[in-house]
């Protein structure tokens, strides 16, 4: 049993009443503004999103990014995954560039 058993709820997606939507570019996908509104009506207001640049994409194109923390690592995959977000992209998100440092040879920069 969890130490903390009301922290985690489960959403079953098969579930219709849920009521989430998929997104507009891909319907395996579920909308970030419809997560967001979802927990929003459960009382959580406030959650951290960390997952590939998919992810990362499609909410901040939902403007649902207040703050951002990207470590960008001088590493090469064997088959990489481009994460297509710009800076730009970002700043279109309405995000500005508070600052960034070198940690051990990654860059991280705060938004």
């Amino acid at each position: 049993m969890s130490k903390f058993p009301d922290a985690v709820k489960f959403v079953d997606l098969s579930d219709k009443k849920n009521n989430l939507k998929s997104n507009s570019v891909d319907s395996r996908f579920l909308s970030p503004k419809a997560i967001v509104e979802d927990l929003s009506s459960r009382g959580i207001n406030h959650i951290m999103v960390e997952g590939g640049p998919a992810t990362a994409l499609a909410f901040l194109q939902d403007n649902l990014v207040d703050r951002a923390i990207i470590v960008k690592a001088p590493i090469q995959f064997k088959d990489p995954v481009p994460s297509s977000i710009s800076e730009e992209e970002i700043c279109q998100a309405g995000l500005v560039k508070l600052g960034q440092m070198d940690s051990g040879g990654d860059t991280i920069e705060w938004w």
